[in-house]
């Protein structure tokens, strides 16, 4: 069995079972992130009374969005309808972003949304049970003239996600009573004995690297660049308000660092890494290669690595 305690994860019974059932590696470690999506909509069931509104945050990489997705379709076995609501939608206008000291645009804190239409929404969703939600057209960099126009029942959960979302200003002057806050990330560390090979954070960078690639046309430079600023804002914008949190989920895919070296390594050959990005690359290449090799084709369709994957 995978040693998997104080949110650790032992490398060495990861290698072992890739060798030995690698169908068994990627059974268990898709059942640990489903179970644990299965608990939180049961928990979920039993105060829905008392909800009517989901808050979901998690860090860059962290699979906020699809878990939100699948969180809803769980829901839905067991009854409860609900309704996917990304705060992107409420960003301001590019041209109307707040400045940092340097002038230049700051697209990370929570004065990046407008909170006041969220809070119309809010209200009009809470008290009438519909309300007119806008749409960020990102190819403009402005809200779109369409809105989305969301219509609830008394049962219906509404799932809210975006990184701001366990800031208390969200809320602030609702009734506290009408929300529940998830939070969701990696959140195992990756050990040979008492030696940590990757972190649950740099788990979360190898994810973006790739994800950013393969999806967002970003060389690995230009990610690495901005890896420095998406932490820096982790720590100010969405750290703080873990605690904040009725219920976690670890969205750690346990066997994933095994597939990581294959799409990196194709992704190297397309550049001219050097200096500091070449030096990056190789200690991250250094970790992964301390994984067994496991098979592409082994992968689910249904997994959430799928946000990531080319």
């Amino acid at each position: 069995m995978i040693r998997d305690y104080n949110n650790k994860i032992d490398v060495k019974t990861i290698n072992q079972l890739i060798e030995a059932s690698p169908t068994e590696l990627v059974s268990i470690s898709e059942m640990r992130y489903f179970e644990q999506l299965e608990q939180v909509a049961d928990k979920i069931s039993k105060c829905s009374n008392q909800c009517s509104i989901l808050l979901v945050s998690g860090p860059s990489a962290s699979t906020k969005t699809t878990t939100a997705q699948k969180l809803s379709i769980s829901l839905g076995r067991i009854g409860i309808h609900s309704v996917v609501i990304s705060l992107d939608n409420f960003f301001v206008n590019r041209d109307e972003l707040p400045l940092l000291e340097n002038g230049d645009k700051d697209y990370e804190s929570i004065n990046t949304l407008d909170l006041d239409t969220l809070k119309v929404c809010f209200n009009e969703l809470l008290q009438n049970k519909q309300s007119e939600f806008p749409i960020f057209d990102f190819s403009i960099g402005k809200r779109s003239e369409e809105t989305q126009h969301i219509n609830v029942s008394d049962d219906t959960i509404v799932i809210v996600e975006g990184i701001h979302a366990l800031n208390p200003i969200i809320v602030q002057g609702q009734d506290k009573a009408d929300f529940l806050k998830l939070y969701v990330s990696p959140s195992s560390d990756y050990y040979f004995g008492d030696e940590l090979i990757l972190s649950s954070r740099n788990l979360r960078f190898v994810r973006r690297l790739v994800r950013d690639y393969f999806h967002r046309s970003n060389s690995i430079e230009s990610t690495m660049d901005m890896w420095v600023n998406v932490v820096k804002s982790e720590l100010v914008n969405i750290m703080p308000y873990k605690e904040e949190a009725d219920f976690t989920i670890d969205t750690t895919i346990m066997y994933e660092p095994s597939i990581y070296e294959y799409y990196l390594t194709k992704i190297i050959k397309t550049s001219e890494l050097s200096g500091f990005y070449r030096n990056k690359m190789d200690g991250v290449l250094r970790a992964l290669s301390r994984f067994h090799v496991l098979p592409l084709d082994i992968i689910p369709e249904s997994s959430v690595l799928r946000e990531f994957l080319e």
